[in-house]
């Protein structure tokens, strides 16, 4: 099976082309918010290293959010497109598990910017699955660093990875060194890779996932500009 798998709902852009077994071709750009740009060359040129055509693709996989509401949109939009037009099935994973998913046997929490002060994050445990602890949810950085001292509490070893963390870390300067449970990745660590997006559909997909492309839909997890404004009109 053909896999094509592609994250745009943040800074970087990643896209990869896989098998069941293996990674055939995966590119990320970290060019910042230019995916409709640069996200349907990028697909064009892995198939073409790859010598693999668009139209043997078996399954496509798309990030689905939390994150930009621009880059989710221009990514779920692209693949229903092409799933449709092809006849193939596509499927949506959450853009945190695809962060925690990077860290296997580990308790994961990843954070994703929201500007302003907040991160789109939550908790899981990969062990032999992805088991989620906490829902994904849009949180003031200061809350997330408070439950993050409440768990070391707990005796819970704990990695958190995602562009949010300078958020987190600023609510409270200094003192995130203070936690010697918690790994703070670097900003290396920050991108979500597609491979793993790949894997995660695909496990999707056999697990009974319809596959059915208009079914994908956003996970924002936060009102939109033009939703912020219209609900301060009305409350005013």
């Amino acid at each position: 099976m053909l896999i094509l798998a592609s994250d745009t709902s943040g800074k970087s852009l990643s896209v990869a082309l896989c098998d069941e077994e293996s990674i055939i071709a995966e590119a990320t750009l970290n060019l910042g918010y230019k995916h409709s740009v640069t996200y349907q060359p990028l697909i064009a040129d892995l198939l073409a290293r790859s010598n693999r055509r668009k139209e043997e693709i078996d399954l496509f996989v798309c990030a689905t959010g939390p994150g930009s509401f621009t880059g989710i949109r221009i990514g779920i939009a692209a693949v229903k497109t092409m799933a449709w037009a092809l006849n193939k099935p596509a499927v949506g994973v959450s853009s945190l598990e695809v962060l925690a998913a990077a860290f296997p046997g580990s308790m994961v929490c990843p954070a994703i910017d929201a500007r302003s002060g907040r991160v789109f994050s939550a908790l899981y445990d990969n062990g032999d699955n992805l088991q989620e602890l906490i829902i994904p949810a849009n949180h003031q950085a200061a809350d997330l660093w408070t439950a993050i001292s409440q768990l070391e509490l707990c005796q819970h070893q704990m990695i958190v990875v995602g562009d949010g963390l300078p958020a987190v870390k600023s609510a409270y300067p200094g003192e995130y060194r203070s936690l010697p449970k918690t790994l703070w990745t670097g900003p290396e660590f920050w991108p979500p890779r597609a491979s793993i997006l790949s894997r995660l559909g695909l496990t999707k997909y056999r697990d009974g996932e319809s596959g059915d492309p208009l079914a994908l839909m956003p996970q924002y997890l936060a009102l939109s500009q033009a939703e912020r404004i219209k609900k301060q009109q009305e409350q005013a």
